[in-house]
């Protein structure tokens, strides 16, 4: 691919390694690296570019755009529950949600997956999440469909997302945000350039700090959290950024010959990292999972 003569780039979804399954990493990124280092290439966030461990040719940083006309009816006034969503796995923190809704005294719904063809996944609901569903307080709904998941953020007081892994993007807290559901979610990588804190959401280091950010949801005013989602996360946003990458590289490539790569462009890329979260403060909580055998302040308007 690095010698193609049209113009092209490739963008970065997934952490290195490639091909990984669990605790497992094969060899196959060795074929990667035969053409990727020169490549032009797109990273879904400022802290995903920074994780690369490979010199690669980033020409940009282009955040996931939702397509709005589906993450749109934002309600005043929120339903009296709080909402986790994701597949349950240890490093997507649903135990920790649990943890901080019971310690707050909140509802909490859960919706997912659990893989059945995933012993850890398996495990982990059956041992850490199954036993504190209860029907009142914590409530599992299962995997949601689109619609669903619309219907079930946009009504929540607020999504909590305590992950404990270096997440390179998050597109459920863009969902949430894009309903005006406001979000709490552990400052862990891509997390800070996501959510704004005191305007979105909160960004937190503990279930501790959660817990004190929830009362704090009720001051945040949903449609500034939609406008906010809107100006950054649609796909209106993401093709006008896309559409400067293209125009760089496709500038860079008329100085080009038939031998020659695409020099190396570093544009000015933005970062939100607001100054009252303590980012060198990592946020990890253990867990434990004994596997089988085998196996979030502007003022009120809309008002």
């Amino acid at each position: 691919m690095s010698s193609l003569a049209t113009p092209y780039v490739t963008t970065l979804h997934s952490r290195f390694p490639f091909d990984r399954v669990q605790s497992w990493t094969g060899d196959a990124d060795d074929l990667y690296k035969e053409w990727f280092l020169s490549v032009p290439m797109v990273a879904i966030s400022e802290n995903a570019r920074k994780d690369v461990p490979y010199p690669l040719n980033f020409v940009g940083v282009v955040y996931h755009g939702l397509p709005m006309s589906f993450f749109k009816h934002v309600v005043k006034e929120a339903k009296d529950y709080f909402v986790w969503l994701g597949r349950f796995m240890p490093e997507k923190g649903a135990h920790l949600a649990i943890q901080a809704a019971q310690q707050a005294g909140v509802p909490l719904v859960l919706a997912g997956i659990v893989d059945k063809h995933v012993a850890e996944s398996v495990a982990y609901f059956e041992e850490k999440i199954k036993p504190y569903i209860d029907d009142q307080q914590i409530k599992f709904i299962g995997p949601v469909n689109t619609r669903q998941k619309v219907s079930l953020l946009s009504c929540a007081k607020g999504f909590l997302n305590p992950i404990q892994w270096e997440e390179p993007f998050g597109m459920v807290m863009i969902e949430a945000m894009a309903m005006g559901c406001p979000v709490i979610s552990f400052a862990r990588r891509a997390a800070p350039e996501i959510v704004v804190h005191g305007k979105s959401g909160f960004l937190v280091h503990s279930v501790e700090e959660m817990i004190q950010c929830i009362p704090q949801l009720a001051e945040l005013n949903r449609f500034n959290i939609h406008d906010l989602a809107l100006q950054k996360f649609s796909v209106k946003a993401m093709a006008e950024q896309y559409t400067k990458v293209y125009k760089k590289v496709i500038a860079s490539s008329k100085h080009m010959t038939k031998t020659t790569s695409i020099p190396t462009y570093h544009p000015p890329l933005v970062t939100v990292t607001p100054q009252v979260v303590k980012v060198n403060d990592p946020a990890q909580v253990s867990y434990q999972v004994s596997l089988p055998s085998k196996a979030m302040r502007e003022g009120k308007r809309h008002s």
